[in-house]
C-alpha cells in the first residue's frame, strides 16, 4: 500500500498544479502545518475535522474554521467513498495554514478503487433536489477560494476570513 505524502510548501505545491499560478500563496508562507495518516473509515472525517481544528487553534482565531472543518470532511469522505482509500487502506490530511491569510487543506487517497484503473477526476455533478448527497464538491467549491484534485490529491485553499456570504 502506498500512501500519498504530499508537500505543505505553496511553491511546491505552484510547481504541481502549473495551471494554477499565482493561486497558492508564496513560498516560505506555512507558518503552521499539521498531517495525519488516517484509516480509511467514514469515522476518520472526524479526525480529519479535530486535526484541521488543531493546526487553526495554534494559528489562532481563525473565522474560517467551520468553513474548513466542512471542506476537509467533505474531501475526506470522498477518499474513503470513491477510492481505494476506503475500508481496507488510508490516507492522508495536511492543514496548512498562514494565520491572516489562508488555509490550505490537502487530502491524499490510495488511488482508484480498481487498481491499474485510471484515476477519475472528482467533478461537480448536477443532482436532484431529493438526493441526500452528491453535493460536497459543490459545497467544497462555495466555501474554499481555489480547489482542485491532481494525482490522489485532492486541495482546496479557503482564505482565513471565510467564504463571502
Amino acid at each position: 500500500m502506498t500512501t500519498t505524502t504530499h508537500p505543505t510548501d505553496p511553491a511546491v505545491l505552484a510547481e504541481m498544479f502549473p495551471d494554477l499560478a499565482g493561486v497558492f500563496p508564496p513560498a516560505g508562507s506555512v507558518l503552521v502545518s499539521r498531517s495525519a495518516v488516517l484509516a480509511g473509515t467514514a469515522a476518520s472525517a472526524a479526525a480529519a475535522r479535530r486535526l484541521v481544528a488543531e493546526a487553526l487553534s495554534v494559528a489562532g482565531d481563525c473565522p474560517a474554521a467551520d468553513d474548513a472543518a466542512l471542506v476537509v470532511a467533505e474531501l475526506a469522505a470522498n477518499a474513503v467513498q470513491h477510492t481505494r482509500s476506503g475500508e481496507s487502506s488510508e490516507f492522508r490530511v495536511t492543514a496548512a495554514v498562514s494565520p491572516g491569510g489562508w488555509v490550505l487543506i490537502l487530502v491524499g487517497d490510495d488511488g482508484p478503487d480498481v487498481p491499474g484503473a485510471i484515476p477519475a477526476i472528482p467533478a461537480q455533478r448536477a443532482v436532484p433536489a431529493s438526493a441526500e448527497s452528491g453535493r460536497g464538491l459543490l459545497i467544497v467549491a462555495a466555501l474554499s477560494g481555489a480547489c482542485g484534485y491532481a494525482g490522489g490529491l485532492s486541495w482546496a485553499l479557503l482564505p482565513w476570513e471565510g467564504a463571502a456570504r
